[in-house]
């Protein structure tokens, strides 16, 4: 298909509207005569259908554009989604939660990357859309009646952008100073307050707050100590910087319709700064500000090199400092080296106008850089060794600033709104240049793979001799064996903040962020050619498999050498012992969520994962065995090739035992099945289900394990065949009621099997002796959880 006919396709597509035929030539004609300026061409689009496109995607309300996101990410129709108006609203959601036993999970914007937001099932998925307005501050309950012009309250569901053109009545008049503003924000307006609290978001500035650091005060729907709902203004201590006086807040509570009730306390506002919707439902906030200022910008392009060289003292140096990575090397002077985008920051003391930004920055936040992008993404993953090192480095080159002022907030958000996952693990800032380097050397290793498999000139279904179906099967195994980023590193530097789940807890912190697009319009580009339409979506599919794999090899490389700790809102695969050992309050801070979530009312897929689920069910022990002593029986497993899964049966008076107990009647089950299968099992690192269904002989109890806790999908690439000796192994079993501890050459054979298939294993291997310990635990009276390890 013609370039332009591409184009048209998609921009009809977005906006109902086709481009004449004149403007669809110009694009196609840019790119020929220039290969490799489809950013400029897109730049043309973006200028004539500019004010048309921004009418018709900024229309939207925000409920609507949460609502989408929910709907596009876990399959929640808008009519199942609850959007209270009031804490009354919510206050009588948690009960009605409480009286049925469904989980109650709340979104700000949707917009997280990573599984902090994501319901299990069985769960109310609440968007906080509705609970978006400002609202005033009660100067009579204030510590100090000055504080209330340096306050800003809100709904947890208003946006960034929302309170910011509040804050600036002349957002295009720079020349215009603003009263008040935020010191600091993360880089996308689009984010609602409470999400982008909860997950710890941040900006660039080794001395400047991350988003819990401008949080004065909060407001929660929870749970007490006797299981009441109840509703808390959360502070730090009055030594600590309360706002509040508790003596005229409780008098100021005394004839409310629904009561909130003041925890001036360190522990517990820290917890909820960062809380991933742990403890309850956030529904308002305190917002810091500071007066108005100006920023001016500079952004060059420099090397790596002699980057690293100069940190300390450039980010002493600068209010605000960031870097932008090219991972691929380029010739410095005869020598391999990095482009880096040098981005600093700093305060000046009024508007000066010195320049402007480039215009292809404005087209990044629109939805041509959408459909730019996703052209892009094609020809990178069609032809990874030839387009992907040009793609960085026109990423790290095309956006370099002179010299540009304005307003703090215009310099500091980009809102980039382009489909796309990433990781951001943060490393302490005195390890920042060696974890880099560390993250270089592995895109390096995977890109000299990836040139190794093809041949030059590389353009691999781009050029004519050597079309797209020829390398297709090539392009998929390189794409999932040796995955390389196709944007650049983004490297911010932050302050440390108390907020126990930050990554920024009590350590100043760089984080280096992988950034990996994906694209909504692909299937568009050979819609008129389902062949070539299926081959496309096949590469598409194993370079998301590949993003996944990288993100999680990049992750686990810094946890073991640096101590990383995760962006919560961005993609990030830790379990619980790797938490409790890179976020030392972490213990602490689940002491807290034991008492908030003593009904496992918010549990989700994130306490699913971390091991950390509540069930109020399983708080008691269960039965005794027959005369209180395990029962013994014997065990084999098998590698069952065919459908690369591992089977481990256990027979006799042990298998009748396990029979009878995992099969007992189920009163008012919350699931279908008999055997409840869930994410649970994926946290440990393996997935698998304890089977007795349509069984030939009732008294042999099957367990079946994949090899992977990632998508099912990858463990046809695992090459198996040499991890297991033997196609069975033989051994023992002993059963005390909750405890199957398999032993001997089954054991061997179980733990080979699932070692060899891990994607990640970030706890220390067994050692080869090792039993095998599977933790049986009845969820209800038919409904079991298997965890391996």
């Amino acid at each position: 298909m013609a370039l332009e006919e591409s184009i048209n396709r998609v921009v009809s597509l977005l906006s109902g509207r086709s481009l004449s035929p004149d403007q669809a030539s110009d694009l196609a004609g840019m790119e020929a005569e220039e290969p490799g300026t489809l950013e400029s061409a897109a730049l043309k689009l973006f200028e004539r259908k500019r004010d048309e496109l921004r009418a018709i995607f900024d229309g939207e309300s925000q409920c609507r554009k949460v609502a989408r996101e929910i709907e596009n990410r876990y399959g929640i129709d808008e009519g199942d989604i609850y959007q209270p108006e009031s804490v009354g609203d919510l206050v009588a959601l948690l009960k009605q939660a409480r009286q049925i036993g469904v989980a109650v999970r709340a979104v700000g914007s949707a917009r997280s990357l990573s599984d902090a937001p994501a319901p299990t099932s069985d769960t109310i998925m609440v968007s906080t859309c509705g609970l978006a307005d400002a609202l005033p501050v009660d100067v009579s309950v204030l510590q100090d009646s000055g504080q209330a012009e340096w306050l800003y309250r809100c709904g947890a569901g208003r946006t960034v952008a929302e309170i910011l053109a509040e804050l600036d009545p002349y957002p295009d008049d720079p020349a215009r100073p603003m009263a008040r503003t935020l010191q600091n924000m993360g880089a996308g307006q689009f984010q609602a307050v409470g999400g982008a609290l909860c997950t710890s978001t941040h900006g660039s500035g080794i001395t400047q707050p991350s988003f819990p650091q401008l949080v004065a005060a909060y407001r929660m729907v929870t749970f007490d100590e006797a299981g009441e709902v109840v509703v808390l203004q959360l502070e730090p201590s009055p030594d600590n910087g309360a706002i509040s006086n508790p003596a005229a807040f409780a008098a100021s509570q005394s004839r409310a319709d629904i009561p909130v009730a003041l925890v001036q306390d360190d522990a517990q506002f820290n917890a909820g700064l960062v809380s991933l919707g742990c403890l309850g439902i956030i529904y308002e906030i305190y917002l810091k500000l500071v007066p108005g200022f100006y920023l001016e910008e500079h952004r060059f392009t420099d090397w790596w090199s002699e980057v690293k060289t100069q940190l300390p003292q450039l980010l002493g140096d600068n209010d605000y400092f960031e870097l932008l990575i090219d991972p691929v090397q380029s010739d410095n002077r005869g020598t391999p080296d990095n482009r880096v985008l040098r981005t600093q920051r700093n305060r000046v003391e009024a508007y000066r106008d010195c320049g402007e930004r480039p215009r292809l920055m404005e087209l990044a936040t629109t939805e041509i850089g959408r459909i730019t992008s996703a052209i892009l993404l094609e020809w990178a993953i069609k032809s990874p060794p030839a387009r992907v090192p040009r793609n960085l480095r026109t990423g790290v080159t095309s956006t370099e600033v002179e010299c540009y002022t304005d307003k703090n907030y215009h310099v500091l958000q980009l809102n980039l709104d382009i489909n796309s996952a990433s990781t951001e693990p943060a490393v302490p800032v005195e390890h920042a240049a060696a974890a880099i380097d560390a993250v270089l050397a592995k895109v390096q290793a995977n890109l000299d793979g990836m040139m190794r498999r093809f041949p030059p000139p590389y353009d691999l279904g781009l050029d004519r001799d050597t079309p797209f179906h020829e390398n297709v099967e090539a392009l998929k195994a390189a794409w999932r064996e040796v995955p390389i980023p196709t944007s650049p590193l983004g490297v911010r530097f932050v302050s440390a903040n108390d907020a126990p789940l930050s990554q920024m807890y009590q350590r100043a912190t760089c984080t280096i962020e992988m950034p990996m697009p994906g694209s909504d319009y692909l299937d568009q580009r050979t819609a008129d050619d389902p062949a070539s339409r299926r081959k496309l979506l096949d590469v598409y599919e194993a370079y998301l498999e590949g993003r996944q794999k990288l993100f999680t090899e990049v992750e686990q490389l810094l946890i073991d050498r640096f101590d990383a700790r995760p962006h919560w809102g961005q993609a990030n695969y830790l379990d619980r012992a790797t938490t409790a050992r890179v976020l030392p309050a972490f213990e602490d801070w689940l002491d807290i969520y034991r008492l908030r979530n003593a009904s496992g009312l918010f549990n989700s897929a994130f306490t699913d994962r971390l091991n950390i689920s509540v069930h109020p069910e399983l708080s008691e022990e269960p039965a005794p065995l027959p005369d209180g002593q395990p029962v013994q029986g014997e065990a084999v497993f098998r590698h069952d090739r065919s459908e690369n899964r591992g089977i481990l049966k256990v027979k006799d008076e042990l298998a009748k035992l396990l029979y009878q107990r995992l099969t007992q009647p189920v009163e008012e089950p919350r699931c279908r099945s008999l055997f409840f299968l869930s994410d649970r099992c994926k946290r440990m690192g393996v997935s698998c289900v304890a089977s007795t269904q349509n069984l030939i002989d009732p008294y042999v109890v099957e367990f079946r394990f994949t090899p992977t806790g990632e998508l099912l999908s990858l463990t046809q690439d695992y090459d198996l065949d040499n991890a297991l000796a033997l196609n069975r192994d033989y051994g023992t079993a002993s059963f005390d009621g909750r405890l199957l501890t398999i032993s001997g050459d089954a054991a061997a054979g179980l733990r080979d099997f699932v070692r060899a298939g891990r994607m990640v294993n970030s706890q220390p291997p067994p050692e080869p002796d090792d039993p095998v310990v599977l933790r049986l635990e009845a969820l209800e009276k038919g409904d079991w959880d298997v965890e391996p390890f």
